[in-house]
């Protein structure tokens, strides 16, 4: 079977392995042998799928590192950060309160303030 490129390509598998032999199993895979995602843009499964997936892991790994960004500033200016700071630092993802704490950090005098007001 030729690779096939999106948001996992063992689906192509499932659906070969499912038709069994016959014409429709013949059909697939001369489907997939010349088979190239044609997203963004055509708004098919595969395509909201990859999307999803993909924006879900840019979201994360900007919450990540924003968080991280944070508890690096307020190790440098040499302010002790607890666990449970530090815990719920790295669980938050939204990043307009990530961006909130991020500028707190810069000022503080303990952690604790980074959640001042709410």
């Amino acid at each position: 079977m030729a690779p096939v490129l999106g948001p996992d390509a063992k689906w192509a598998e499932y659906i070969e392995v499912g038709l069994d032999e016959g014409p429709a199993r013949d059909h697939w895979r001369k489907l997939m042998a010349v088979y190239t995602p044609n997203f963004p843009g055509f708004g098919s499964v595969m395509e909201e799928a990859w999307i999803q997936v993909h924006s879900d892991g840019e979201a994360k790994g900007k919450a990540e590192g924003k968080a991280e960004d944070i508890l690096r500033v307020l190790e440098v200016r040499g302010i002790e950060v607890a666990d449970s700071v530090r815990e719920r630092v790295m669980a938050c993802a939204d990043l307009e309160v990530l961006g909130t704490w991020f500028d707190r950090s810069l000022t503080v005098e303990t952690a604790g303030e980074l959640f001042a007001g709410e």
